[in-house]
């Protein structure tokens, strides 16, 4: 269902715009607009390896209409164009929500979050040996 919706707001967007709006207005209306349908509730969700395939297959539809509107064929440079306009890897977001909510949900003064702090924490360091990431879990 996020999938249709994400599509949707994409093909509003181009459909609108075309080739005729900069390539900076583009990437931010596709991240302020597509990508919070496609990434909603990420955060407090278990996500199996089959949602972040389906998410990634989503993104590289997305990529193919980027890299139309870069005018290139390259994967390669589509993606650093994409970083350079600050919008990271759709992998990297989830990622990078995952942790900000728990780490928020560790510092909560809410008392039934504070029931499940051991279990946040071992969410936290799960997912920064995953990812190989400490440096950015050292909350």
């Amino acid at each position: 269902m996020a999938g249709a919706k994400f599509y949707k707001a994409f093909n509003a967007i181009f459909g609108k715009t075309g080739r005729v709006a900069p390539e900076s207005v583009i990437m931010k209306l596709v991240s302020s607009k597509c990508l919070p349908l496609l990434l909603y509730a990420t955060e407090a969700c278990p996500f199996s390896w089959r949602d972040q395939s389906s998410i990634n297959i989503l993104s590289d539809d997305s990529f193919c209409v980027l890299m139309k509107n870069f005018n290139t064929r390259s994967r390669d440079i589509s993606e650093q164009c994409q970083l350079m306009f600050g919008m990271l890897p759709v992998a990297d977001q989830v990622f990078m929500r995952k942790v900000r909510f728990l780490v928020r949900f560790r510092h909560s003064e809410n008392l039934i979050c504070s029931l499940f702090v051991s279990s946040a924490s071992n969410e936290i360091a799960f997912i920064c040996n995953k990812y190989s990431a400490n440096e950015i879990c050292t909350y």
